[in-house]
């Protein structure tokens, strides 16, 4: 039985942009102050590809909204009781 009860979250580029973005601040480019992450993906979109592609995977229970970074933890955090049992 599949449970129900976990995704698995999607990074978006624009997810990474922004992650990048709070972990990074603003540079200055040519007298010019910008967002990390934007600077990044559009002056090495390779190495934007790349970095989003090595951050970890992520489940959230949907029961609670808690965000884990192991599947069996977002699987076993609310279980979904089976309506046919009982």
């Amino acid at each position: 039985m599949a449970n129900d009860n976990y995704e698995e979250i999607e990074l978006t580029e624009d997810d990474y942009e922004a992650m990048l973005n709070d972990t990074y601040g603003t540079v200055d480019v040519c007298g010019m102050t910008m967002d990390a992450g934007h600077v990044l993906r559009q002056l090495d979109d390779t190495a934007f590809q790349c970095g989003m592609s090595d951050e970890p995977q992520q489940w959230k229970c949907l029961g609670c909204n808690t965000v884990y970074d192991d599947e069996n933890d977002a699987a076993n955090c609310c279980p979904i009781e089976d309506e046919s049992e009982g």
